[in-house]
C-alpha cells in the first residue's frame, strides 16, 4: 500500500536571495508526490528553467514526518518546503 502522503527533494541553485537569509548556492526543496493517495505533477519543474520560489524550513513544518525521499545525496543541504505545498497539506483526520 502506497504512502498516503509522500515527499520528494530537488535541489536548486539558488540565484538570488529575494527576502530573508541563506547563504549556500543550491537548496533543497520538498515537493510532494502524493497527497492522499494521489499522484502530484511535478513535471513543472524542469531543469534548467529559473523559478521564484517562496520557501519555509521543513522542520517544524506540517509536513516534517511525512515520509520523504532525497537521491540527492546532498545531506548537509536543509529540506525546504514551498509555503505553497505547505497549505496543500491533506486536512482528513490528523
Amino acid at each position: 500500500m502506497p504512502y498516503q502522503e509522500f515527499l520528494v527533494g530537488f535541489v536548486y541553485d539558488v540565484e538570488q536571495v529575494i527576502a530573508g537569509e541563506y547563504g549556500e548556492k543550491q537548496i533543497l526543496v520538498m515537493h510532494p508526490a502524493y497527497i492522499g493517495l494521489q499522484p502530484q505533477a511535478l513535471e513543472k519543474f524542469r531543469i534548467g528553467k529559473t523559478y521564484e520560489l517562496q520557501l519555509r524550513p521543513l522542520d517544524g513544518s506540517i509536513w516534517s514526518a511525512i515520509k520523504s525521499k532525497d537521491d540527492s545525496g546532498r545531506i548537509e543541504l536543509e529540506p525546504y518546503i514551498r509555503v505553497q505545498d505547505e497549505a496543500r497539506y491533506p486536512k482528513s483526520g490528523r
